[in-house]
């Protein structure tokens, strides 16, 4: 996932936290609760104007007025000087950037947030303190004390999730280039391939379209995979 879609989803989860520490003066005059995230595309000059796609828009209704306020948030990739508020809450003290790491999961796990919300916190823990080498060394020594014993189980619990979805993203891609590569083929032999067998292509599993791709030469015409089942013809009436 990407920087911008990290920061997005991070302010998004915790959007009442960010406004208290960002607009500390204006934010206990809104419910973010109620908070509504729009289309983020604009045009700059419409309708002739450059396209523009804000990183964050959301429109917040304004305690006992019947009134909203637009805030737009700008995702930078890199620090500036003007970055001064989340900065206050970062200070790693005197830790090694393994004991930071530890303690950050710590705080998450002591926390009271719960469910996506953890998730989303850990993931981006595990984004920004990433360690090697020594300190990735001293990261598990620290993990496997008897102390860190729930902390050492939250991460653990995050990564088998992340690692599923990661196996069930990758299946789903490889699944998608293979369809891909089976209509291409078919195109290349018989030309436009027909929507019914398109279709078929579209709901085949990935061993199936392998054995596709072996019987492609054999076939007379794409129709012919229409009486196809796991690579074998069925027998014509």
């Amino acid at each position: 996932m990407s920087h911008d879609q990290l920061a997005k989803t991070l302010i998004s989860t915790f959007f009442a936290d960010f406004l208290s520490l960002t607009l500390s003066d204006t934010a206990p005059r809104l419910r973010p609760a109620e908070a509504v995230f729009l289309d983020k595309e604009i045009f700059t000059d419409w309708p002739d104007g450059d396209r523009r796609e804000l990183d964050l828009l959301a429109r917040v209704p304004v305690e006992q007025e019947d009134l909203c306020l637009l805030i737009h948030v700008e995702i930078e990739s890199r620090a500036s000087a003007a970055m001064k508020a989340l900065a206050a809450l970062m200070d790693p003290e005197d830790w090694s950037r393994a004991e930071l790491k530890v303690e950050c999961l710590r705080r998450v796990q002591q926390w009271g947030v719960a469910g996506f919300g953890k998730e989303v916190l850990v993931n981006w823990i595990d984004t920004y303190v990433q360690l090697s080498g020594e300190d990735a060394l001293e990261y598990r020594r620290l993990l496997a004390l008897k102390k860190n014993k729930e902390v050492r189980q939250m991460e653990q619990t995050w990564l088998g999730r992340a690692e599923e979805q990661g196996f069930k993203k990758g299946q789903a891609d490889a699944l998608e280039r293979m369809r891909r590569m089976v209509l291409k083929r078919i195109e290349q032999r018989f030309g436009v391939v027909p929507e019914p067998v398109e279709a078929r292509v579209r709901e085949t599993s990935i061993e199936t379209l392998a054995k596709v791709i072996e019987k492609l030469p054999s076939l007379r015409s794409a129709e012919d995979l229409l009486h196809h089942r796991n690579g074998k013809a069925k027998s014509r009436a």
